[in-house]
């Protein structure tokens, strides 16, 4: 896991990859709202699809959901 949050910009704030699953990670509040610009990051954005998750259960299913897709192999 490595946070992105300080380059800003619209960029997520957290990337995280294992196993060969890379799943990028917004974090707000229970109320928070994406910026503009993270709006406009967002959908320009030709990779998978990035989280925006607001809660410590959130995250545990974007999580999950990355495991559920790695190669073990």
């Amino acid at each position: 896991m490595t946070s992105l949050a300080a380059v800003g910009k619209g960029v997520p704030d957290l990337l995280i990859g294992a196993e060969g699953v890379t799943i990028l990670v917004e974090v707000k509040g229970p109320k928070g709202k994406l910026t503009d610009d993270q709006k406009k990051w967002h959908s320009s954005w030709l990779g998978d699809k990035v989280y925006i998750v607001r809660s410590k259960e959130e995250m545990a299913k974007a999580m999950w959901d990355a495991i559920d897709r790695a190669d073990f192999g």
